[in-house]
């Protein structure tokens, strides 16, 4: 409530301001504040808060709000200052699709808006795509709507099943599974456009370059089906990310800069970079090491000079300075400050290089040359204004506007050139061990980054203005930031205890996703915040999708595939085929494709080359309205009949295909992944492995030359070579038999059973149309004279009178549950309750035979409805138990807690 002092404050102000219409004409119409002072007044004026519509960028806004607080959102709120959306209706508008990790097509449908695809012109549709990793909290939750224990890794089907074949291999036996660590993600920056989108993200932990090379290209190659392009890859320079990139290296250049992308149709490249901001951190990382001593062409480029001029430039203390950026933070670095850009891109400056040439002599020479370039290295690969440069008068700062602009001369001789001479003066001192050559040099990992992002540089900036309308280029959205500031976003969330577990994260990005532009990164944070956030009011005021209430609980996996199946309608043809038509399509497009019949013969159903192109068939990228989706899944549906009615030929070259891909596996069962899929991307690159494919798709009789699409070929390959991996790194997972309750399960048992029936009794007290199973239930509990057993010892000491007993039928019931449950949470992979156990448990000889004397007094349909509610209830208590005793045992060994705490930055 308001207090009386405040009220007549805001009454005061009140009395003062113009007339309501009079405010609204003070603010231009298409304004926040004007459609924020529309909303206050029509919210004021309803009865019932549940008549107000709210506007999209109401919402947006107030998801900003409980983003940064969601206490302080809700005392808002109840102060009555504001009238607010409460924050069941803003989960509609964050959970209205299930928020897990991994791809999705529902997220697919929200890239493409956020793109604006079917509108665009071509040059914006040119993206490139930041991965980076985020440590998060381990942890284990468990999802009662999908079934799952949410917070294992997960980094796909082939590196998962890899991952459980490593752990065999090492252990000997089966082990459990591992909860995540850190959390790498894709995000989608457009190059012309103001796009910044989340992809997607994979809980993972211990990361290794080649696990990331499958997520890497099945990630490009839905983006490239929802209709952009994918020009390069953003990385920093952990040595996860080098790995990664040295997978893609050809012979015919030393340096892994670039790669031909097997799904474009026109040979084109996809370029790495390296961060610029991480580089220049490490570029100063090895200038004030104190284990290098830095030399070039008989100079050397000493820490201790800027140490020496910021001393001399300091020492009045009158705060008459030179330079007076360079501070003591610049120099004397500590743990949390070398993590800030700003700190290294201020040393490394052009005034700091100027002032040594003036003042450091003949000494300080090739540190102030040194600083010198490293300053127009970041500015030319940092450009983030149109107008910045003509402002602080430094051409290096201006936009790109000609393929043929001079800083590329620049990098190419300049830049390149000073780092390949500086190279070769240290190799000509032969006096030198290697170790003390190499200490003499930026480390090889800096250089590698510098010269790998200066040639994909060169080469992509001609590129993009080969393209037409392409008249600017700003070079700075090649960097990190736009990620770096999500994971603020994503420990801002959290307060204090900045990492979240994986659950939180998924559930954070989404309702990132919803509220855009609109979500202030922290003004302390180590990036650049955007000088407008509020720039793009159009998209920004766009219908916002929102998940429907029922008068029953509905998950958000439910409502999930509502919202897949919804744009996409099925229709039965009388030849057996199905046909799927698109929602979204156009009129002006043939967006209709038509499923193969499942074919009966044993031949084609065991082909490696059907299922392959039946599982594009029936891929969920079938659901996207692109040209690009259409003119692919009716080249696989032509192939599928084909297949069936050529099996001999298609034989024929699965064969061909199979011999190929067979020459990527190492010839022992030997663990190595890096080597297998550096042979795989040379292979499915290669002139030898596309004609193979080309040749096979033109003889298809309704497949011609105009539609041809190398993303059908490079999917089919990859599923083949992905079916060949598992089999060749066989899992072979061992049971226990031994899966007997001991004496203190049976009291835990029984005392867990009671609560069943006591549940549904309560739920269906509320549902009108069920309420003929309540005596049903009631026949599921003790009577007065039941026989007592020894289970029933411990709820007979801890009974206050509210504790509920079951009959003896009832408990073997539950009985025969929990041992079927026990028999399938053996082994080493993560099961899914809703998915892997429920079918086995309704199933199971014992349950139903004690089931059947049960109800054996009840009709069929009561029996069946009950049957199915306690098997599910059920599960969903053992789902949080076992999740909850597979956390505990998991500290024990560890001997750590997974409970929140504060994140490194705060305890630094």
């Amino acid at each position: 409530m308001v207090d009386e002092q405040l009220h007549s404050d805001l009454k005061a102000i009140c009395g003062s301001l113009p007339d309501s219409t009079d405010v609204l004409k003070m603010y231009p119409k298409d304004s926040f504040f004007n459609i924020f002072w529309q909303q206050q007044m029509q919210a004021a004026a309803k009865k019932d808060a549940r008549m107000m519509r709210w506007h999209p960028l109401m919402i947006r806004w107030c998801l900003s709000l409980r983003h940064k607080s969601s206490g302080a959102y809700e005392a808002l709120r109840d102060s009555g200052c504001l009238k607010l959306p409460s924050q069941r209706t803003l989960r509609d508008y964050t959970h209205y699709i299930e928020a897990k990790c991994g791809f999705s097509v529902e997220v697919d449908f929200m890239l493409q808006k956020a793109a604006k695809v079917e509108s665009c012109p071509e040059r914006d549709k040119c993206t490139i795509l930041l991965l980076d990793e985020m440590y998060i909290r381990e942890d284990l939750v468990y999802n009662k709507h999908s079934g799952e224990m949410v917070g294992f890794t997960n980094l796909g089907s082939i590196n998962n099943h890899l991952a459980d074949f490593e752990k065999s291999v090492v252990s000997g036996h089966d082990s459990s599974p591992s909860l995540a660590k850190t959390m790498a993600v894709f995000m989608v920056r457009g190059l012309f456009t103001s796009l910044q989108f989340p992809y997607v993200h994979f809980a993972c932990t211990n990361l290794c370059g080649d696990q990331m090379y499958d997520p890497l290209w099945e990630a490009i190659w839905r983006i490239e089906n929802c209709g952009l392009k994918v020009l390069g890859v953003t990385l920093d320079g952990a040595s996860v990310n080098r790995s990664l990139v040295k997978l893609h290296q050809s012979p015919s250049d030393p340096i892994p800069y670039r790669t031909k992308n097997p799904f474009s149709g026109d040979n084109r490249y996809l370029y790495f970079f390296s961060d610029v901001p991480h580089l220049v951190k490490t570029v100063r990382n090895c200038f004030m090491s104190s284990r290098r001593s830095l030399w070039c062409k008989g100079k050397n480029i000493w820490w201790s000079h800027v140490k020496k001029f910021y001393n001399e430039d300091s020492s009045a203390g009158m705060g008459l300075r030179m330079v007076p950026k360079l501070k003591y933070e610049h120099l004397h670095i500590s743990s949390f400050s070398a993590m800030r850009v700003d700190l290294a891109a201020q040393v490394l400056s052009e005034s700091v290089s100027q002032a040594l040439h003036l003042t450091g002599g003949d000494e300080a020479s090739e540190t102030a040359h040194f600083i010198g370039l490293m300053d127009k290295f970041f500015d030319a690969l940092n450009v983030h204004n149109f107008s910045h440069g003509a402002r602080v008068l430094k051409p290096f700062q201006m936009p790109y506007t000609s393929r043929t602009d001079f800083r590329l001369k620049w990098l190419k001789e300049d830049f390149l050139g000073y780092l390949k001479a500086w190279k070769a003066s240290v190799e000509q001192r032969i006096e030198l061990t290697k170790t003390e050559q190499n200490l003499m040099l930026l480390s090889a990992e800096t250089q590698l980054g510098l010269e790998m992002t200066c040639m994909s540089f060169l080469e992509l900036v001609p590129y993009l203005f080969s393209m037409p309308d392409v008249q600017s280029f700003l070079s700075q959205r090649l960097c990190q930031d736009p990620l770096e500031r999500f994971f603020g976003l994503q420990r801002q969330r959290g307060g204090v205890h900045e990492n979240p577990n994986v659950v939180e994260f998924a559930k954070n990005t989404q309702a990132l996703r919803v509220v855009k532009s609109v979500c202030k990164s922290s003004s302390l944070g180590n990036c650049r915040r955007g000088p407008v956030e509020l720039a793009n009011m159009d998209e920004l005021c766009e219908p916002l999708p929102k998940r429907r209430r029922t008068s029953g609980k509905r998950s958000d996996h439910a409502t999930s595939r509502q919202l897949t199946s919804s744009a996409l309608e099925q229709t039965e043809t009388s030849n057996g085929t199905t046909t799927l038509v698109s929602s979204n399509a156009s009129h002006d497009n043939s967006l209709t494709v038509t499923c193969a019949p499942v074919m009966e013969n044993e031949l084609i159903m065991g082909s490696a080359l059907y299922r392959a192109m039946h599982a594009l068939l029936e891929d969920d990228t079938r659901l996207l309205s692109t040209n690009a989706s259409v003119a692919i899944h009716k080249m696989a549906e032509s192939a599928c009949q084909w297949i069936s009615a050529h099996p001999n030929e298609s034989k024929s070259m699965e064969t061909t295909v199979s011999s190929m891909l067979q020459k990527c596996m190492p010839k022992s069962r030997s663990i190595k992944q890096h080597q297998m899929w550096s042979r795989y991307h040379k292979l499915r690159i290669s002139p030898e492995y596309v004609g193979a494919w080309k040749t096979f798709l033109d003889n298809l009789e309704t497949v011609h030359t105009a539609t041809f699409s190398p993303m059908v070929y490079q999917y089919v390959g990859h599923f083949m070579f992905k079916e060949m991996v598992k089999s060749h790194y066989a899992v072979h997972t061992s049971t226990n038999a031994d899966c007997g309750l001991t004496c203190p399960e049976m009291y835990a048992l029984r005392y867990s059973a009671g609560y069943v029936p006591r549940a549904l009794k309560k739920k269906l007290e509320r549902c009108k149309s069920k309420k003929y199973l309540l005596n049903c239930l009631d026949d599921m509990l003790t009577s007065d004279d039941a026989v007592q057993c020894d289970s029933t010892d411990w709820i007979d000491c801890i009974d206050r009178g509210g504790l509920t007993f079951v009959n003896s039928l009832t408990f073997e019931v539950f009985i025969a549950m929990e041992l079927e449950i026990r028999s399938q949470l053996q082994g080493c992979k993560p099961v899914n309750f809703l998915t892997d156990i429920a079918p086995t448990v309704k199933n199971n000889e014992d349950v139903l035979f004690f089931w059947s004397m049960l109800s054996s007094n009840w009709d069929e349909e009561s029996s069946t409805a009950l049957f199915q509610m306690v098997v599910d209830l059920w599960l969903t208590v053992r789902g949080y138990s076992y999740t909850s005793a597979w956390i505990e045992k998991y500290k024990v060994s560890q001997k750590k807690s997974t409970q929140k705490s504060k994140g490194i930055r705060k305890q630094l």
